[in-house]
């Protein structure tokens, strides 16, 4: 998950005085280990995911793996709580996980601290592209026709948590600069 590839041929020792050991697996390296830089762009998924409930989280930040997000963070808001009651050394594990099926050569990185809403209010009044995810908000295809999101390096995708953000706290981000995206009208659910 550091972003080093290596084309390597894995052998089994099938021999008879083997059959109780199948896991032993030896790797000969073919091609020299090379270090892939990150992908770009490197958007950051920003989700108030603390009142998910029966594994819908797990499943969320497996996903973020797999699309190949740079980091996932957790948001903190009035409808969801602190999520860092042991569930980021499991979703670190899961994102390890996720990457390596997907044949990611850099694993899902995860913020060092929640953000609350006033920390993604101030990446948006400093310039830094901020989409919030929301019912109603301009189609999500029109948004990245437009160079300072189409043609960004990074980013940050932000999803509020269920029952969506406040109406104080949806003002504050598109007031600092962080420009409503959306599927459409309706509201939807992590599945």
């Amino acid at each position: 998950g550091l972003g080093n590839v290596a084309t390597c041929t894995l052998m089994h020792d099938d021999s008879a005085n083997n059959k109780r050991r199948q896991q032993d697996t030896l790797a000969i390296v073919q091609q020299a280990p090379r270090h892939e830089p990150p992908p770009t762009p490197a958007w950051t998924l920003a989700v108030a995911c603390g009142s998910l409930k029966g594994g819908r989280a797990d499943w969320l930040v497996e996903k973020t793996a797999e699309l190949g997000a740079a980091t996932f963070a957790p948001v903190t808001c009035h409808r969801s709580s602190n999520v860092y009651d042991g569930r980021i050394t499991r979703w670190e594990r899961l994102a390890r996980a996720a990457s390596e099926q997907s044949l990611r050569a850099h694993s899902l990185n995860f913020s060092d601290q929640p953000l609350d809403v006033r920390d993604l209010a101030a990446l948006a009044s400093s310039g830094k592209p901020v989409l919030v995810a929301a019912a109603g908000g301009e189609r999500a295809v029109d948004i990245f026709r437009d160079e300072k999101y189409g043609g960004a390096s990074e980013g940050v995708l932000v999803v509020g948590p269920e029952g969506d953000f406040t109406p104080d706290e949806l003002n504050l981000l598109l007031q600092s600069g962080a420009q409503a995206v959306g599927l459409g009208p309706s509201r939807l659910r992590v599945e």
